[in-house]
């Protein structure tokens, strides 16, 4: 968008120049100094000779060549005009589509969480069944796998709210520096619980 701001003002900038061609210009000249017909008598009072003069400029006949500059400076002006509208209307467009998709990607999460949660609570009950020996290993090993696969689809939607906020601070303009750690860092890794 800064692009298409800094070319719009680079047009009308050119507008201006090409409009005030066509209008007479006025220079103003002057100069001092000693003059003198006699080596000797240069530097006497008399001898000091101050002189002005002015003048205009004008093209008569230019064959609208100027009108034409005019006129095509005025149009380029009006295409980065709408190519700078065209560019805000994007920007406000990828802006509601990341807060849309963050809005959305939040309440995954939030959603997710409480699976996981249900997950982890379905499996402490069928540890605690099986220490009692009201059911049998499959009903473990069945709620580990619910949990784990909770898990992992709450870090898909983790993934998914964090490009969201990317997007969005992309789309409101950026400005960040990539940086790399000195030292990596090693992912954590989620396991699910051990079976008794």
């Amino acid at each position: 968008m800064a692009e298409a701001e800094a070319t719009l003002v680079s047009a009308t900038a050119s507008t201006r120049a090409a409009r005030a061609a066509l209008f007479p210009s006025l220079v103003l000249t002057g100069s001092t100094g000693w003059e003198s017909t006699a080596l000797n008598g240069l530097f006497a009072p008399q001898s000091l000779v101050i002189n002005g003069a002015a003048s205009i400029a004008q093209t008569l006949f230019d064959n609208g060549a100027l009108s034409g500059v005019v006129a095509e400076n005025r149009a380029i002006t009006q295409e980065d005009l709408a190519t700078y509208e065209k560019t805000v209307v994007q920007a406000l467009s990828d802006v509601e589509t990341a807060l849309t998709q963050l809005r959305y990607a939040t309440e995954q999460e939030a959603i997710q969480r409480l699976a996981v949660q249900e997950a982890e609570l379905a499996t402490t009950v069928a540890r605690a069944q099986l220490a009692a020996g009201t059911v049998d290993i499959t009903t473990l090993i069945t709620a580990q796998q619910t949990q784990l696969q909770d898990e992992n689809t709450l870090v898909t939607v983790r993934l998914a709210r964090f490009q969201a906020l990317v997007a969005l601070f992309k789309a409101l303009g950026g400005g960040w520096q990539q940086t790399y750690p000195e030292t990596a860092q090693p992912v954590p890794i989620l396991n699910p619980s051990p079976i008794p």
